[in-house]
């Protein structure tokens, strides 16, 4: 029992101690097998100059990039087999070589050109402590049997300094003589003679180090019970510059660390930085959540960034303290505690005290502590409707009156501070009580009326004077009225307006003089659709800056009554907008919290990888504490930090690494070189290239992005549960691999990592190949094709020559069959005169045909003549017609003024049987007198003569009627259309030319028909 209330009371009085000089509450990772290590005890640690981290742990080596562990295979060789594999001591070597020294005394040199491991026998059976290269390359190699030894080829030379005393640091005085700092004395060693001598120090004999760490410029850092001492080399002093605080365990606890320009000094409970010389910078709990406090260091490095990383025998421990520049006030807090972690409302009163209203929690009161700059837990103060019911508890918003009594608004109303008691009675009226719920906005003006914003329920102004309450609500219709019926923050600016955020936007009272009968002027961020306005604040330049849930932040100038939009935050659902002391704006979001500088246009960000317990942060939930400390209310707590003093990390040096390759399944990652060509087969296309950012800040938001150039034009994105590349079927060529990364995923690193790719194509995938076998194709099927071709025109002129003539011959026999056709009908209507005794008549008649019969004879034995003479052969025709069917009909010849009619030739007798038609089937059976046109176009390309037989006969329909009625009557059958068709058939066959031929029937009330040709012009 005795020994349970010792270990509290020491529990206690370190976290006080850490208390009293933490800067911050630091908590840390820890990584153990789970996460990848080959074992929980880690003895040894370095970071390459590449920035990767190794790890040597109690059986075997691991070297992890930030996210991901890779344990190294062979370390020892054969002897991974037989020994414990427990890695001492890493060292890296100006070619950046990695010496890994262990328990049991073997040395092993990994290559990271070769990737492998050479071993050195070494037959000491002592634990190697250290290695250190001097000015001309040489690899010193120490143990803890108080021997040095020196690498030349594959071989191991030791030489004894001491009798097994532990060396735990080698410096380099001239090119010819090492300090050797061991755990009693420190030895000069000379390097020709092989032989060492005592160093005294102070006139020191003797100094019980624990620890020592040499430094670049050859001063060593010790510790032992004094504190950590400072070595110097050159003058050969020794010097505390940082006596053991008087709360730190016994020496064999405690270790140092080397960061950038700084000196970390523990003992595995409490940590302090310090500068180079002494100086104090910080101190914290490494132990602040009641982590057990026997931590047992067994090494101890500070990276590039400024993360500490502990060695211990339970696993790996991180420290970040850019993460941890924020303090977290929980439920299950030590020094920062609060009741319940459901913060809904912080408000500083004029004492500088906080008030902090919970969501079904009761109120939490903190106090300012000055002694150790911190706010700590004063008391738990409930509602008077309450009870014991905590569902019941919700405070939105706090107001402290000119009087000094301090209101809540809340879910039931608005209540109010008892004096020297911790219950909020009810504060309005019974009568005006009831009607007041859902407080989210309290404001109190320079007459005492109290403003009193509510859910859905509009503005309230009370006046505690006459106990009389004013309601204003939103009417749509009236723009004089409050811009929506949810108040959620009520603010004065610096002109004098009050401001109402509202879910609708912003409005203000005009010519406010009094409470009643008020006016207000509407400003509307937004005429599309409402915006819930819950945060309000003021520039020093007189501008409003308005958080809104889902459009993000805008600025309205109260000079110019401008309106701003800024959309470039990753979140839009604004909790609350303030400033710091240099007029930076902060804005916390449901998903993190935002620094932005107006005037470079710099946006940083923060969330849970920073050290926020939540990026979840509640509306209006801020307040500004008497330590310039801001408080920002979450659904896990308050975050707290000072503005001033918060400091981010510049990302854009962090390089990027391929770190493997792997070609058709093989791993071929010794071919990666920034200056070589990996060549590769044909057969080897399918390539999978592995990647990574080398940083331990926030491993989980690395962005990568990469393209082939040559066979993908775009960037592919993926991030660091993928960081790889997977290419297949790649065709043969020359490719470049590019690779850029980001920290965050904002900032991409200017320097990017490439590989020169050249897959050699097979025989047959090369041009001269396929050239070769192209002009050999090509003159083969060249000649064949030549010899067919010659082949077929000969039978194909055959073929034509004999079917020409057949055709000629046909031609031939269908003009001859034309020609009594047409002689058949003109001596009939001769006949006709005759008969009837018209002796003029038939001699007009006879004359005429005989002119007639002479065109076309002349016509008739060329297959072509020239348009003039068919105009004049089917004028002749038609004239003769009229004459036989005494004047049944009227025409028409029209003729393009266009169209040079002597010199167009067009087959012969090709309108005349059209014509014939119009006359003998449409218009000899027309009750009335008929009319014929003949017209003449010639077509644009002047390739085409374009004539339309235009008659407005019977048409072809009651004249196939009456033809059906009259067949058995007619002995002669009309073969004048048949035979035109088919010579038309005929030439186009010939002529490879198409005379077109279309047939119009009229319909009502129109009648006949209307024939077009379109005939060659040759």
């Amino acid at each position: 029992m005795l020994k349970y209330f010792l270990f509290i009371c020491f529990f206690y009085l370190s976290t006080q101690c850490a208390a009293q000089f933490c800067s911050g509450n630091y908590c840390y990772e820890e990584i153990d097998t789970k996460q990848g290590l080959s074992n929980n005890i880690v003895l040894s640690l370095l970071q390459d100059s590449e920035g990767y981290l190794w790890i040597g742990t109690y059986n075997g080596l691991c070297m992890y990039n930030g996210t991901k562990f890779t344990k190294m295979q062979n370390v020892l060789g054969e002897s991974d087999q037989n020994v414990v594999n427990a890695i001492e001591t890493i060292f890296e070597d100006k070619r950046k070589n990695i010496w890994i020294g262990t328990r049991y005394g073997l040395v092993s040199r990994y290559t990271k050109k070769e990737k492998r491991f050479y071993i050195y026998p070494n037959t000491i059976n002592a634990a190697i402590t250290g290695f250190f290269q001097d000015k001309k390359g040489t690899i010193w190699v120490t143990n803890d049997k108080g021997m040095i030894g020196s690498i030349t080829g594959d071989k191991i030379n030791f030489y004894p300094i001491t009798v097994d005393e532990n060396i735990l640091s080698v410096a380099e005085k001239t090119d010819d003589m090492l300090i050797i700092v061991c755990a009693v004395k420190s030895y000069v060693f000379s390097k020709l003679n092989r032989t060492a001598a005592i160093i005294r120090y102070n006139g020191e004999k003797a100094y019980n180090y624990n620890s020592a760490i040499a430094t670049r410029d050859a001063d060593v850092f010790t510790v032992n019970q004094k504190g950590c001492n400072l070595i110097n080399i050159k003058e050969n002093t020794i010097k505390t510059i940082i006596p053991t605080p008087s709360f730190f365990r016994s020496p064999s606890h405690q270790k140092i660390a080397l960061g950038n320009n700084t000196i970390y000094y523990t003992d595995g409970v409490i940590m302090g930085e310090y500068t180079l010389q002494g100086k104090h910078i910080s101190t914290f709990s490494i132990n602040e959540l009641g982590h057990k406090n026997n931590t047992e260091i067994n090494t101890m490095i500070s990276d590039k960034s400024g993360i500490i990383w502990l060695g211990t025998n339970s696993g790996l421990l991180k420290i970040d303290k850019y993460k941890y520049q924020f303090d977290k006030y929980m439920s299950n807090g030590i020094s920062k505690y609060i009741t319940h972690d459901y913060v809904r409302s912080i408000y500083t009163d004029k004492q500088g005290n906080l008030w902090i209203g919970m969501r079904n929690g009761a109120v939490n009161k903190l106090c300012y502590n000055r002694s150790n700059n911190q706010y700590d837990f004063s008391g738990s103060y409930r509602l008077h409707y309450c009870n014991k019911n905590l569902s019941e508890y919700t405070v939105n918003c706090f107001l402290q009156l000119r009087n000094g009594k301090l209101l809540v608004g809340g879910q039931q109303g608005v209540s109010c501070l008892k004096h020297n008691s911790n219950i909020f009675t009810k504060y309005l009226p019974d009568s005006i009580n009831t009607r007041i719920v859902e407080v989210w906005s309290l404001y109190e003006d320079a007459y005492g009326n109290i403003w009193i914003g509510c859910n859905n329920l509009g503005l309230f102004i009370y006046n505690p004077r006459l106990k009389r309450v004013y309601h204003y609500m939103n009417n749509p219709s009236d723009k004089n009225t409050i811009a929506g019926n949810s108040v959620w923050n009520i603010y004065e600016s610096k002109n004098g307006h009050i401001w109402l955020g509202t879910s609708n936007g912003l409005c203000f009272p005009q010519q406010f003089c009094g409470v009643q009968n008020l006016n207000f002027k509407q400003c509307l961020l937004n005429d599309t659709k409402p915006i819930q306005v819950w945060s309000i604040s003021e520039d020093r330049d007189s501008n409003l800056w308005i958080g809104t849930t889902g459009n993000g932040l805008y600025s309205v100038s109260l000079r110019t009554n401008k309106i701003n939009h800024f959309n470039n935050l990753v979140n839009n659902v604004v909790a609350s907008v303030f400033f710091d002391k240099k007029e930076t704006i902060w804005v916390s979001t449901v998903n993190g919290l935002y620094h932005y500088d107006k005037k470079i246009n710099l946006l940083n960000s923060f969330g849970e990888q920073d050290g926020l317990q939540s990026s979840d942060f509640n509306f209006k939930a801020y307040s500004v504490a008497a330590n310039n400390k801001v408080f920002l209310g979450t659904k896990s707590g308050i975050v707290s930090f000072s503005p001033d003093s918060i400091k981010t990390r510049n990302y854009n040096h962090i390089p990027v690494y391929i770190t493997s390759l792997k070609i058709s399944g093989v791993d071929s990652s010794c071919a990666i070189s920034r200056h070589s060509i990996i060549n590769l087969s044909y057969k080897q296309n399918f390539i999978n290239i592995g990647f990574a950012i080398v940083d331990f800040t926030k491993p989980e938001t690395h962005t990568y992005r990469y393209k082939l150039e040559g066979f993908q034009k775009k960037w592919t994105y993926t991030t660091a549960d993928q960081p790889y590349a997977n290419y297949t079927n790649i065709p043969p060529g020359k490719y470049k691999f590019l690779l850029e990364g980001s920290v965050n995923g904002n900032d991409w690193n200017s320097q990017s990592q490439f590989l020169f790719i050249d897959i050699h194509p097979a025989l047959w995938q090369r041009p001269i190949f396929w050239l070769v076998l192209c002009i050999t194709i090509v003159t083969a099927v060249s000649l064949f094709v030549y010899k067919r071709i010659k082949h077929i025109i000969k039978k194909e002129r055959e073929k034509n020559k004999i079917q020409l003539e057949i055709v000629t011959l046909e031609l031939n026999a269908l003009q001859a069959q034309m020609n009594p056709h047409f002689i058949f009908n003109t001596l009939n209507a001769i006949q006709h005169y005759i008969i009837n005794h018209d002796d003029i008549a038939a001699n007009n008649y006879l004359s005429r045909f005989a002119k007639l019969m002479r065109l076309f004879l002349e016509s008739s034995k060329n297959k072509y003549t020239n348009l003039q003479a068919e105009i004049e052969l089917n004028e002749l025709y038609i004239s003769l017609e009229r004459l036989r069917f005494e004047d049944k009909f009227d025409y028409s010849v029209t003729i393009d003024h266009k169209i040079n009619v002597n010199g167009i030739r067009i087959p012969s007798m090709l309108i005349q049987p059209f014509i014939e038609n119009a006359i003998k089937h449409g218009l000899i059976y027309k009750q009335t007198k008929g009319i014929l046109k003949l017209s003449f176009f010639i077509s644009d390309d002047q390739e085409y003569i374009l004539c339309e037989i235009d008659d407005n006969g019977i048409g072809r329909e009651k004249s196939k009627q009456l033809h059906n009625k009259n067949e058995k009557y007619n002995a002669h059958a009309s073969r004048g259309m048949q035979l035109i068709r088919e010579r038309v058939d005929a030439y186009n066959f010939i002529e490879k030319r198409k005379i077109g031929i279309e047939v119009i029937d009229k319909h009502y009330p129109e009648e006949g028909t209307l024939i077009k040709l379109k005939i060659p012009v040759s």
